[in-house]
């Protein structure tokens, strides 16, 4: 398991982090380090422990874990370098024909996990995403390659829910499920697995103490976890590159067919078919993990459990192929998980993955969530089109055909209303069909 990183509780080691940012003891081990490692001790400031070119090895690990040290630190500048390594040691791990199976996955799973965790902790990290998105394109090679090998990096035992851990999960599961259903060799099987990764990067602002919490949440504790999607949207729409897949997982995965779900009430064929993977496997993550308040779930239970939310919190055909793929994990190795118990029972949906009285989100003037629209760009060309959904400040419109980043166009109602919108991704409907997103431009659209 990843070890958690717990945040420090005064000022003066605010301050070491600042500078320096903690690994786990058991994150690099190599006969030549090309960066430094420092310890802290106390409260005071990192002291030098190993030097680059210097060899960190098992053994020092081990000693450092007999003394009570659970991380070392390296400075931020340096963050790159470890990004490198860490990625180099999660491959040579995997592909390690000598180790075994469960060192294999743990040393996989741990180094993930140290990326998401960095990641969460400071989603403006340099190359950091990007080193995140690396590690889906490795991903997705190993589910194509081999999906039985790949399918161990999703840990089926009595593991617990907490974020780090529940994303390495859901990465994988998105994986092996999108090759279920759209064939391995299919390209959007890699951003799928990206999207997993880091679907609940917005509960970085999210207490522990609220995503493990029994029982109903208080109003203001509901407003917290409700809004961790547009959040999480939001910190992936600000990277580089974005990737819209991604962005559309993170900000839809807890949509539900039936409108009930969260942020924005979708109904139906406005949940995209990545969202729709993501929901499945969050939510079968979710229930079959253990909490500070109940043991783990039996895989069969909880299938048996989400069969009952069929056409209305979960699609149909996505939980079929879910089931097939887990049932062909347990056939060939009963071992890996919870047994079958008679008397074990899932907690409901709502139990784990709480949602929001029907409400009235929209506000002000915005354009109202289904109507037909003309999109005129630039070039003179205009198409007729059909607004799927709205998000707050952005249209979401079923619309073919190649946009330039930032590319403006006007948006036309039938009434003669206008708004200008700056284009701003691409997504893909549960049916395929292309999906573009537009930033309206309130400003402009005032004046106009």
């Amino acid at each position: 398991m990843v070890p958690k990183y717990h945040g420090n509780e005064n000022w003066q080691a605010r301050r070491v982090i600042a500078e320096f940012f903690p690994v786990p003891i058991d994150a690099l081990q190599t006969v030549e380090l090309e960066l430094e490692l420092h310890l802290v001790h106390g409260n005071g400031r990192p002291v030098l422990y190993r030097s680059a070119g210097s060899a960190y090895t098992p053994s020092d690990c081990l000693q450092l874990a007999d003394q009570g040290v659970t991380h070392l630190y390296v400075p931020l500048t340096q963050h790159r370098v470890f990004q490198a390594m860490v990625s180099k040691r999660l491959v040579d791990a995997y592909e390690d024909p000598v180790l075994e199976r469960a060192e294999r996955t743990r040393i996989v799973r741990g180094a993930c996990g140290k990326m998401i965790e960095d990641f969460m902790a400071d989603p403006g990290t340099p190359g950091l995403a990007g080193t995140i998105g690396v590690m889906a394109d490795r991903f997705s090679k190993w589910c194509t390659e081999d999906g039985d090998r790949f399918g161990y990096l999703l840990d089926m035992s009595a593991h617990d829910f907490y974020t780090v851990a529940h994303m390495v999960n859901v990465g994988v599961g998105c994986g092996m499920l999108g090759a279920e259903l759209l064939g391995p060799d299919d390209p959007m099987v890699r951003d799928l697995v990206l999207g997993g990764l880091v679907h609940d990067v917005g509960k970085r602002g999210v207490p522990a103490e609220v995503l493990n919490k029994e029982g109903k949440l208080s109003d203001e504790e509901w407003k917290l976890l409700r809004n961790h999607p547009i959040a999480g949207a939001a910190i992936l729409s600000a990277q580089e590159n974005p990737e819209p897949l991604a962005v559309e997982m993170t900000l839809s995965h807890h949509e539900r067919l039936d409108g009930k779900g969260y942020p924005y009430q979708l109904l139906g064929s406005k949940i995209g078919l990545p969202s729709r993977i993501c929901a499945v496997v969050d939510i079968y993550d979710a229930l079959t993990s253990s909490r500070p308040y109940r043991g783990p779930i039996p895989p069969r239970t909880v299938l048996a459990k989400m069969r009952e939310e069929l056409g209305t919190a979960i699609d149909g055909a996505v939980f079929a192929a879910w089931e097939r793929v887990v049932e062909r994990m347990l056939t060939a190795d009963p071992g890996r998980a919870v047994p079958d118990d008679a008397t074990a029972e899932a907690p409901s949906l709502a139990a784990v993955l709480p949602s929001p009285e029907r409400e009235l989100w929209r506000a002000g003037n915005e354009p109202p969530c289904t109507m037909n629209l003309t999109v005129c760009r630039a070039d003179g060309v205009s198409t007729p089109t059909e607004v799927v959904f709205w998000e707050v400040g952005n249209l979401v419109v079923r619309l073919e055909g190649r946009f330039q980043a930032g590319e403006r166009v006007k948006l036309i109602h039938a009434d003669g209303k206008a708004w200008l919108g700056v284009f701003q991704s691409i997504r893909l409907a549960c049916d395929g069909a292309q999906l573009v997103v537009f930033r309206l431009d309130k400003t402009a659209r005032a004046a106009g």
